[in-house]
């Protein structure tokens, strides 16, 4: 509170509360970032897919870390569990290396499926 209170006396009106919109507002860390009118459902209310507005980094149950790119959808299976993405870099899983901008897909435990 006294960052707050210190902002206050040295702060105009207008920062402050831009500050304090910032703070309440803003996206949350490794939270999905969807584009309005972009995201599916799936029956029982999660996620099915969206077009994520930002790269985004998803741990496939298998370990693997993968950044999903920005301005592409991205779709989970029922439970969250990343299903398809388009990754920005050539990335190896195990002995498949697939190419950037290549289409990665994986079923539900997290082992890769394919990747186009």
């Amino acid at each position: 509170m006294k960052l707050l209170s210190t902002a206050m006396k040295v702060l105009s009106a207008p920062a402050v509360a831009a500050f304090l919109a910032l703070l309440l507002f803003a996206p949350e860390a490794g939270a999905l970032q969807c584009g309005a009118g972009t995201i599916r459902y799936h029956p029982d209310g999660d996620i099915e897919s969206c077009q994520i507005e930002a790269d985004h980094e998803f741990r496939t149950g298998q370990g693997y870390w993968i950044t999903c790119r920005a301005g592409t959808i991205v779709r989970q299976h029922l439970g969250g569990a990343l299903k398809s993405c388009v990754i920005g870099k050539p990335q190896a899983f195990g002995r498949v290396q697939c190419p950037a901008a290549a289409r990665v897909r994986f079923t539900p435990d997290g082992s890769l499926e394919g990747c186009d």
